[in-house]
């Protein structure tokens, strides 16, 4: 933003309402960072959508995810591509039937049916702890 050339787009903090063109200028580098941050939002987001512009275009570039091995992924596509790609992943559908009545049937059924030690034979302090 601070560009003591002659910019391509004008652009002024001190005076921006002097003229016409400068009006024009600071609306066109206001929308040209909005457009610019909604795209890099929406890459982002789609990245790891199969099928979504994003997949398509960065797979037209040359990108093939690795996903079973997240090194193997940031050695060959970059670690960005790998981060972006894994930063909005969806790793399942929600069941129908998921509420939290559900989920406490669910723990109290694996709390009962968890063994409990009754004794131990070896103390704590012993480096196996069977």
């Amino acid at each position: 933003l601070i560009d003591g050339r002659r910019c391509v787009i004008p652009f002024h903090w001190w005076r921006p309402f002097r003229n016409t063109k400068t009006i024009i200028g600071n609306c066109t580098r206001i929308i040209a960072a909005v457009l610019s941050v909604t795209l890099l939002w929406s890459f982002t987001w789609n990245l790891g959508v199969n099928g979504s512009w994003s997949y398509k275009w960065a797979k037209s570039l040359g990108d093939d995810p690795l996903l079973w091995s997240t090194v193997v992924d940031a050695t060959y596509n970059g670690p960005t591509m790998d981060f972006l790609r894994l930063a909005h992943a969806k790793t399942m559908d929600k069941p129908k039937d998921y509420n939290k009545e559900t989920m406490e049937v669910l723990a109290k059924r694996y709390k009962e049916s968890a063994p409990k030690p009754l004794t131990r034979h070896v103390p704590i302090t012993s480096p196996t702890v069977p």
